[in-house]
């Protein structure tokens, strides 16, 4: 998608959905920490696109909206 939007196919809006959905998510620790260890599956450009949205150092809220503690699992078949 970065590509599209570097391309001109993704619009400047589409692409803020994205970047606002990364967000949400590169604001976790766990996130940030598989980052670390697999950016070079990346382009460097796109590498410095993701660090600089890391950098912003966002408060994770993409579950902020759940009380995962009620949250109750499916149950399986028996």
């Amino acid at each position: 998608m970065y590509y599209s939007r570097c391309d001109g196919i993704l619009t400047p809006e589409l692409w803020g959905e994205i970047e606002r959905t990364m967000s949400d998510f590169l604001a976790y620790d766990g996130v940030r920490q598989w980052w670390q260890t697999r950016k070079h599956w990346h382009t460097e450009e796109f590498g410095r696109v993701v660090d600089a949205i890391i950098a912003r150092g966002d408060e994770p809220k993409a579950y902020s909206t759940y009380n995962l503690r009620e949250t109750v699992a499916p149950q399986k078949p028996s």
